[in-house]
């Protein structure tokens, strides 16, 4: 569930969390609804205002929840395509 997101993180790496099984939002449209406005607000902030790019997507389960995220980078594309990623 989308608690609560900071919108001016100067981190080079941003972790976007995705819930593990957006179908049982569903049954709850209000709040399916306001995760997804606050999804766009989030990936539109990082993404398009401060050039951030989307790397990876990690999934794996944690205590029998399963974690999905998607790993931002602030770096160039050419670094990134070349493979300069702060963890390998």
């Amino acid at each position: 569930m989308l608690v609560g997101y900071n919108l001016n993180s100067s981190s080079k790496i941003v972790l976007i969390e995705i819930p593990e099984d957006l179908n049982k939002l569903r049954a709850y449209s209000e709040l399916l609804s306001r995760w997804r406005l606050g999804l766009r607000e989030v990936f539109n902030r990082y993404i398009n205002e401060l050039n951030y790019i989307v790397t990876e997507f990690i999934s794996e389960r944690i205590g029998g929840v399963r974690r999905n995220y998607y790993v931002l980078i602030r770096e160039s594309l050419e670094r990134v395509l070349s493979g300069e990623v702060p963890w390998r």
